[in-house]
């Protein structure tokens, strides 16, 4: 369960997921790996907006890397 923040200019990972159009558990994944730059609360993840803002201007390829033809 993931509690809405209440901090202007700072998101959960829910709150993240929908701004930046992504899954909840892909955010989260960012965060592990250190793309999306993100401070750990208790279980939670919070994340300022500039750094959504940082993220969501790097292209990414669309779709399953897996499921991508070799042509």
């Amino acid at each position: 369960m993931s509690v809405a923040t209440s901090i202007p200019n700072m998101f959960n990972s829910t709150e993240a997921a929908a701004y930046l159009g992504l899954t909840d558990s892909m955010v989260r994944k960012y965060c592990r790996e250190g793309e999306i730059h993100a401070d750990r609360v208790g279980r939670n993840w919070v994340i300022t907006k500039k750094e959504l803002d940082r993220f969501k201007k790097i292209p990414r390829p669309v779709g399953n890397p897996n499921f991508r033809s070799s042509n």
